[in-house]
């Protein structure tokens, strides 16, 4: 039990009660009591303090039930909390989330919209909202509500006019019977989109009307008090930041501006009062900060609050702070910084600013990428006065990427090459952006070769240039050669060692891809779930079915065994649902090897015992492991359980094969996809043909599954476990046979 001011906890284990208490404020002279019933079994007085939680136990009396006993915890005069079981109510069975239907499935306008906007709220990873929204626009052109999604979702790109557009569609279709609208959204987003245009009359207007919907009066005289400073009316200004207030008190932008504001009106005494209560709000905020004289954490914080000054016309005061800042953090901000002072330099009328924008575009460019609009507008400025300049459209470049304008993004990298010719991440960029957009195969091998010619020293650029050699089907022997080119750099970085191994295991060295792996200490990373962990137990794999075929069962069993136990230095476990009947099938083949029979059959039944497999953060009924069960039941003497899951197996082949392929609207990580786009296509065809492979390999076919598995290498030579069983197809033929 929780509530805002304790938690509670009660065990009751062969009549001994446990009590944990943990508190959000500390309290003196607490008491605790057991209850049953009405009858008191123990109390405690104790102090209660939020660094160390109280634990207390007792015995309970013989014949009494857990479901009778309660616990009571007063403090302050009053009961902090209480847990009886009596009255606790089981919680409402959640709703089952669905995968929503695409968009011409969809019946209603109203669920275009709502299942678009779930996907939008959720910042859904492999399915896009707008298309839902255009869907319903297709039907009905007019619709507020798509109109207004599709306007805050060009806005968030930067697409300023686009966005202008369906706001004033949205809220042609909502003031078509009446100018004052239920929801005043619309107008709101109108204003900011003018605002961002320069065209503060008709951002004001737009406002204005906001003003009239309560959920929107808040913002919307908020943003009318900020063009008001712009002009210098101050007066107006604080009439609007007092009625914002009134809608929203603890806005905290809100009541910056007003300080400034009071201070403007020669009103200290008030600005200080109201500076007071937004300190005892929110002691962090950047800009209450500031005030007190203390300066942003990091050039992110600076920026966030010059761009607010800045809008609302608070020039000086945002030259001030980015003149102090300008040289202070080193996290990739300071181009932009340099941009915005140069920028509100400009209109402050000092010639500073020309040589202001000149250390900008010499500042240094790593870690550099700008996300805000704010940002879009000074690069866009910039640009406009120094179209050839090779920094502003890096930057631009990175912005449009990331805004979803890749087509553009292009473009703007492209035209930063002419003058950053040997600057590695541009190339990188665009090695990238040409394979994962354009699919130009070869234009992204060149540019990633330029990227790494221009900064050899970059263990990232090399990962992901091998990356894209094993995506275009470079063979294992020319990735394993150009690696061991560069040592040092596979010695920095955790995934060129683990692509090291794999090439290892891939060229039948399973000795030193397993010295590799055991040798060094792995962190887990974003993208690389699972791939030491399975590059480990394919070592010891092949290493145990290398031993069996030199006829060495002990070391076989030696390194079978060793592959159900995960080394610590690997940094990751095994999930409790993955499927190791592989491991479990050799494991008792090399019993039988030794004589143990009995060993053997335990470890056949414990691999057919195991249904399913979790793979790419789900869990599926058939995948490459299924056959080892298959084959487990066949030494078993089980052929008929054998044959039949064989044929579940191929069956389930056709249908991978005929079924359009897409990501899983349920995957929370896609390691596979993370840098360099699959053809979703083709896997689920090399993945089905190696499922057959598997089948025919069952049903005593040894020669037709060495035709699928060498089809598959020829797609692509370096899929590990074509490699692997086709190393192994006629071995395993011999031991199904054998006696």
């Amino acid at each position: 039990m929780a509530n805002a001011d304790a938690a509670l906890s009660l065990q009751i284990k062969e009549g001994l009660a446990r009590i944990g208490i943990s508190v959000t404020q500390s309290f003196e002279d607490a008491k605790v009591r057991l209850m049953c019933g009405e009858a008191e079994i123990e109390s405690w007085k104790r102090d209660l303090t939020v660094e160390d939680p109280l634990v207390l136990t007792a015995k309970v009396p013989e014949g009494i039930l857990g479901e009778a006993v309660s616990v009571f915890v007063e403090a302050a005069q009053r009961t902090l909390i209480e847990y009886i079981p009596s009255t606790v109510t089981p919680a409402p069975q959640p709703t089952i989330a669905k995968e929503p239907l695409p968009p011409n499935q969809i019946a209603t306008l109203e669920e275009l919209y709502l299942t678009g906007l779930h996907l939008s709220q959720y910042h859904h990873a492999t399915r896009r909202p707008e298309i839902y929204w255009q869907e319903a626009l297709k039907r009905d052109a007019g619709d507020s509500r798509a109109n207004n999604a599709l306007g805050l979702w060009r806005l968030r790109r930067g697409e300023l006019q686009c966005a202008a557009d369906h706001f004033e569609a949205a809220l042609a279709r909502l003031t078509s019977l009446n100018p004052n609208p239920y929801d005043g959204e619309p107008f709101y987003n109108l204003g900011v989109t003018r605002r961002f245009q320069q065209k503060d009359k008709d951002a004001y207007k737009a406002f204005y009307k906001a003003t009239w919907n309560a959920a929107w009066r808040g913002p919307a005289y908020f943003a009318l008090a900020e063009l008001d400073a712009t002009r210098g009316d101050w007066e107006n200004a604080l009439d609007h930041l007092q009625r914002s207030l009134k809608a929203e008190a603890d806005n905290i932008n809100a009541r910056n501006l007003l300080c400034f504001i009071l201070d403007r009106l020669n009103r200290p005494e008030a600005a200080e009062i109201i500076h007071c209560e937004t300190v005892s709000l929110d002691p962090l905020d950047i800009g209450t900060r500031w005030r007190q004289g203390i300066a942003p954490a990091n050039g992110q914080e600076a920026l966030d609050l010059a761009f607010d000054l800045m809008r609302a016309g608070l020039d000086e005061q945002a030259s001030e702070l980015l003149y102090s800042v300008q040289d202070e953090f080193h996290d990739g901000s300071s181009p932009i910084i340099l941009l915005a002072l140069s920028a509100v330099q400009r209109r402050l009328g000092l010639l500073e600013s020309i040589g202001t924008l000149s250390k900008a575009l010499n500042a240094p460019l790593d870690y550099c990428f700008p996300s805000r609009l704010e940002e879009l507008l000074l690069l866009e400025s910039t640009l406009a006065v120094h179209p050839e300049n090779g920094v502003i459209h890096y930057l631009l470049g990175n912005y449009l990427y990331n805004a979803d304008r890749q087509d553009e993004a292009i473009v703007e990298w492209e035209a930063a090459t002419r003058q950053l010719s040997d600057f590695p991440t541009v190339w990188r960029n665009l090695a990238i952006a040409y394979f994962n957009v354009l699919g130009k195969k070869d234009a992204a091998i060149q540019a990633f070769d330029r990227a790494f010619l221009a900064n050899p020293a970059d263990g990232r650029v090399l990962y992901e240039r091998d990356h894209l050699w094993k995506r275009v089907g470079k063979s294992p022997q020319i990735r394993y050669t150009e690696l061991l080119r560069y040592p040092g750099l596979i010695s920095q970085r955790d995934d060129l060692s683990v692509e090291l191994a794999t090439l290892l295991n891939q060229m039948g060295q399973p000795s030193q891809a397993l010295d590799l792996l055991l040798h060094r200490k792995f962190q887990p990373w974003e993208g690389g779930e699972g791939l030491v962990l399975s590059q480990y137990v394919r070592a010891r794999l092949l290493l145990g079915r290398r031993a069996l075929e030199n006829g060495d069962a002990s070391e076989a069993l030696a390194e079978f065994s060793a592959a159900l136990v995960v080394p610590e230095n690997l940094g990751e476990a095994k999930h409790l649902l993955a499927n190791q009947t592989d491991i479990y099938y050799w494991l008792g083949v090399t019993c039988q090897k030794l004589g143990k029979e009995e060993d053997a059959k335990h470890w056949w039944k414990r691999a057919t015992a195991h249904k399913g497999d979790f793979q790419q953060m789900s869990v599926r009924s058939i995948s490459e492991m299924t056959y080892w069960n298959a084959m487990s039941h066949r030494r078993l003497g089980e052929d008929a359980a054998a044959e039949s899951i064989l044929l579940r197996i191929y069956e389930y082949s056709i249908q991978l094969e005929q079924t359009e392929p897409k990501i899983d609207y349920f995957a929370t990580s896609l390691p596979a996809m993370l840098l360099l786009n699959e053809d979703l296509v083709q896997r689920s065809r090399i993945e089905a043909q190696f499922l057959r492979a598997q089948v025919l390999a069952g049903l005593d076919q040894p020669d037709e599954a060495e035709i699928l598995l060498r089809e598959i290498l020829d797609i692509d030579m370096n899929h590990g476990g074509a490699t692997d069983f086709l190393d192994q197809i006629h071995t395993l033929k011999e031991q199904i046979t054998a006696d």
